[in-house]
């Protein structure tokens, strides 16, 4: 299993601008999956993006974001240099969109271990934690990521449970 202060780390390495709101929603997805975003346009939208993503091997195609190792954000871009197919990963993004895993007190819990991890790493300052606090008190909004992350990285992936993912994906990914 990694901790969660290895994740953050590898993201603050691996990603520019990163934002509160970003680590957010990668606790957010680490949490609650990807279940929030599979509707009747999903397999559209993920051909749209993968025949639009330019294959590159410049990044990992897996980011484990999650400390139990279950959750994943799948890499497009160098998922298409490997030669991955479009309609397998929707079925992988759909699938992992079945299985409940995480709780809102997990959440929490989870957000609070961040809060810890901040403290010693100044990632960012208290206040603007804080501050950041405000908007989840009372519910977990679902956020995109902030436009200086997407101006910077240019994301494009899909959250995939590792129980999903076959011999093939894990001989090409690790």
């Amino acid at each position: 299993m990694k901790k969660l202060s290895k994740i953050l780390e590898e993201q603050f390495n691996n990603y520019a601008d990163i934002e509160i709101q970003d680590i957010y929603k990668l606790l957010y997805q680490s949490n609650f999956g990807c279940e929030h975003a599979v509707d009747q346009n999903s397999r559209h939208w993920l051909h749209q993006e993968y025949d639009k993503t330019v294959p590159s091997n410049g990044r990992k195609i897996i980011d484990i974001i999650s400390p139990k190792d279950n959750i994943y954000r799948l890499n497009i871009a160098p998922y298409k240099f490997k030669g991955g197919d479009k309609d397998k990963l929707f079925d992988w993004f759909y699938s992992s969109s079945k299985i409940n895993i995480g709780t809102q007190y997990e959440f929490r819990l989870l957000w609070d271990e961040f809060k810890m991890i901040n403290q010693k790493e100044k990632y960012f300052e208290d206040k603007k934690v804080l501050s950041f606090e405000k908007i989840i008190r009372y519910h977990l909004p679902i956020m995109h990521h902030s436009y200086n992350y997407r101006q910077a990285n240019e994301p494009s992936y899909r959250i995939v449970n590792r129980l999903t993912i076959d011999t093939y994906m894990q001989n090409i990914c690790f």
